[in-house]
């Protein structure tokens, strides 16, 4: 699924913004981002993360996107993602949001 969001989001837009959020931004990193980023760079793809930023800056050709790594461990981390405009946003592990 996390593939198919990637490709779908470098194919389709170019200059987004996007959305990637997990129960914490730890374990996003550790469930989707470790096993993802190496299959994006086999496809062609440049992947940048800035860890401080929680930005993860991926370009394909001539094409550049940025996503925003998000933790939703509760209610209250709705106020983190609220007011950004997204093209787009993936929901690791949405159940236990």
């Amino acid at each position: 699924m996390g593939l198919s969001f990637f490709l779908w989001a470098m194919v389709c837009f170019d200059g987004k913004q996007f959305g990637l959020c997990g129960k914490t931004i730890l374990s996003l990193r550790r469930n989707l981002l470790t096993e993802l980023i190496p299959c994006l760079r086999q496809l062609g793809m440049s992947c940048r993360e800035k860890r401080s930023e929680n930005l993860l800056t991926v370009r394909l050709a001539g094409r550049e996107n940025q996503f925003l790594l998000f933790g939703g461990r509760d209610e209250s981390s709705a106020a983190l993602i609220q007011g950004s405009t997204l093209a787009g946003v993936l929901l690791d592990e949405v159940a236990l949001m």
